[in-house]
């Protein structure tokens, strides 16, 4: 579901982060929150139903040569522990200005105050390089 950031009640879900313009310096995220869905939120159904969509349209990107890239884009997961605090986990590939959208789009900024969210490293949520290459191509040319 794409939505403009607002103040919500903490959730945990699945985001990626999509520039807004060819030069990458300013980004929005787009997110499943498991609040708003009835299963399990997956990268690879946003990435299709969400991430390419606005790609094309922002970009004017022919999005069938992406379909399989789905890992070239800044990505993580935010899950919700048994304490109550929160985990985001990240690729340590998400530009830094973007950590407050995570936080307010997942309804996280008070919790951050509070040192009840924790930013993690994960592998698996890591840009692969042929995907980032040729997605970041496509949106740069």
């Amino acid at each position: 579901m794409l939505r403009q950031i607002r103040a919500t009640k903490p959730s945990a879900g699945i985001y990626y982060a999509i520039p807004k313009d060819k030069s990458m310096t300013l980004w929005e995220i787009v997110s499943e929150r498991e609040d708003e869905s009835t299963e399990t939120p997956l990268h690879w159904n946003i990435w299709q139903n969400t991430v390419l969509p606005k790609l094309k349209e922002r970009f004017n990107i022919d999005i069938k040569t992406l379909q399989s890239y789905y890992t070239g884009l800044p990505r993580g997961r935010v899950l919700k522990l048994d304490s109550g605090n929160y985990t985001i986990l990240h690729g340590n590939d998400t530009p830094s200005a973007v950590n407050h959208l995570i936080l307010a789009e997942f309804g996280l900024l008070a919790l951050n105050y509070e040192k009840k969210v924790n930013f993690s490293f994960d592998s698996h949520e890591q840009m692969k390089e042929v995907d980032k290459d040729v997605v970041w191509n496509k949106i740069k040319n």
